[in-house]
């Protein structure tokens, strides 16, 4: 009786993952069910089915970063009325924890992949079919997406699918590799910037830790971003359309980048950079109190203090995710979280260098994804969820390595191929 119970659960949880996951497609922000984001609604959905079988991660560090979060949020409760931001902030947690306390083995760390994957190979499907997407005068939209967001994603989908190629064989290695070929064009397409330089250093770091020749591949990449360099440079900064390189002439023959080339990126860059500046300095006032949970989203306290418009007159965000916590908690709050992700990449670093191949390559794959949300952090986004799904499949990963010990994973759900990690 017990057991089936174990099979009804283990199966529920499995659809409530492909629910959560498959529901950041329809997450603009602007999509909610009883006043709740959808993704937020199937984590709370997600947290009664688990509670059953759920096992924490025994890690002090986890725990006592995740418990003075908790603890800080509280607080801010009793100070301030921001309780949305604070529950969306708890909910982000306990999501991860949750994803981390639900697993036993590969298969499902596998399984969490295999979904994520199928999803945004949807994404990247649509745009081939034509759905969703389309210009507008900003640039491009997807469904009501940001580009940059769509970009962001898959490149995560880039990073998994190469770990899911390289522990797959038969027709699922080719069908990862068909999918896989499919997400560059869309990420260039998308006109973002930093993701087209993150899917190079992504795809660069992939291969590095692949081949064994790595002093040659080095040399090839030094090679290429000094004869590059010059076109770049002109990509991002340069105002003046006469002198051209091979590069420079390439990002400008291309229809998608060519309105957001000259003065446009220029200006993009400095009112980031504006942003940040700005931010930094409001922070410096108040440096180990900072102005509560909600300061850095509040239109009335972006007025106030940040005060720099965009084109439609509205208050802007400062875009950096670190100076949103130096803001909303000052030193203290941004040191908590950099010890939250220091330690799953530390710990996930640690795993990659054992014995094991089946374990090496998922650690690695997880390493790659967590810096993959540290680097959208650094660009605006602390709250992504797909970032906090990125943490709680890292936690997962540490989880089962500790209890289960480095000798038991010479199991793996399928045969591993390709070239070990060195």
């Amino acid at each position: 009786m017990n057991n089936k119970f174990n099979v009804t659960h283990g199966i529920l949880f499995r659809i409530f993952v492909v629910v959560f996951l498959s529901s950041l497609l329809i997450d603009t922000g602007e999509n909610k069910l009883f006043g709740i984001p959808i993704p937020m609604l199937t984590l709370y959905l997600l947290f009664f089915v688990v509670l059953h079988n759920w096992t924490p991660i025994k890690d002090k560090i986890i725990w006592g970063a995740v418990g003075m979060i908790i603890l800080w949020v509280c607080c801010q409760w009793v100070v301030f009325d921001y309780y949305l931001d604070g529950l969306r902030m708890i909910s982000l947690l306990a999501g991860a924890l949750i994803i981390g306390g639900q697993g036993a083995n590969f298969k499902d760390i596998s399984f969490h992949f295999n979904v994520m994957f199928m999803v945004l190979f949807m994404v990247s499907l649509s745009f081939y079919i034509g759905l969703f997407w389309h210009p507008v005068p900003t640039g491009n939209s997807f469904g009501g997406f940001n580009p940059n967001s769509v970009a962001l994603m898959l490149n995560g989908a880039v990073v998994i699918g190469f770990g899911l190629f390289f522990t797959t064989t038969g027709y699922g290695k080719k069908a990862v590799a068909i999918a896989l070929c499919s997400f560059p064009w869309v990420i260039w397409n998308t006109g973002s910037r930093k993701a087209v330089a993150l899917l190079f250093l992504l795809c660069f770091l992939q291969i590095f830790f692949r081949i064994r020749r790595k002093k040659l591949l080095v040399v090839v990449f030094l090679i290429v971003a000094i004869i590059s360099a010059p076109g770049v440079k002109k990509y991002y900064f340069t105002t003046s359309h006469h002198e051209a390189n091979l590069v420079t002439k390439f990002f400008r023959n291309s229809e998608i980048f060519q309105n957001r080339y000259t003065s446009k990126l220029y200006g993009s860059a400095n009112f980031r950079m504006q942003l940040i500046e700005r931010g930094w300095e409001v922070f410096t006032r108040k440096p180990f109190l900072g102005y509560g949970i909600g300061a850095p989203s509040s239109p009335q306290w972006l007025e106030n203090n940040i005060g720099i418009q965009d084109n439609g007159g509205r208050y802007v965000m400062v875009h950096n995710g670190f100076i949103d916590y130096l803001l909303m908690g000052g030193i203290p709050l941004f040191l908590v979280f950099m010890v939250l992700f220091g330690n799953v990449s530390w710990r996930l670093f640690k795993l990659v260098q054992s014995n094991s191949e089946t374990l090496r390559e998922y650690a690695f794959t997880m390493l790659l994804l967590t810096f993959l949300f540290v680097y959208n952090i650094f660009f605006g986004d602390y709250s992504w969820k797909m970032g906090w799904w990125i943490i709680g499949c890292g936690i997962l990963m540490i989880r089962i390595s500790t209890k289960k010990g480095q000798d038991d994973f010479s199991f793996s759900p399928c045969k591993v191929s390709g070239a070990p990690l060195q």
